[in-house]
């Protein structure tokens, strides 16, 4: 039986990754993630993430919170993958023009093997 990860991706074809979300059941996963430059402003229009650079914090929806690195995001969402069931469906609104690209991208980049389970 397949399993459906419902996934959110917050990214710009041009733009690191900025949310990692997703929803097993009841369980969900979320993490913010500190991007290696600024967020478009069209992208914090619809995605209403913002950073203060000087004060190196993040904000969604004008309440600050936590993020972490992308290595340590990417790593926490396979491993919070590898607890569902059977195999793995990720959907998202955008997966296949900015999403998942993005998500490749990354878990290459960083050599993520936990990832292949994905692919």
């Amino acid at each position: 039986m397949t399993q459906n990860l419902l996934c959110s991706v917050c990214a710009e074809a041009d733009c690191d990754i900025v949310q990692i979300a997703a929803l097993y059941g009841s369980t969900g996963f979320s993490r913010y993630v500190w991007p290696s430059k600024p967020i478009n402003p069209k992208a914090s229009a619809v995605n209403k993430i913002t950073l203060d650079r000087k004060h190196n914090a993040m904000y969604a929806d004008g309440q600050r919170v936590d993020c972490v690195d992308q290595r340590r995001a990417m790593t926490e969402f396979a491993q919070f993958v590898q607890q569902v069931k059977g195999p793995v469906v990720l959907v998202a609104h955008t997966g296949r023009r900015f999403d998942f690209p993005r998500s490749v991208i990354a878990s290459s980049s960083l050599s993520l093997s936990s990832w292949n389970r994905l692919t």
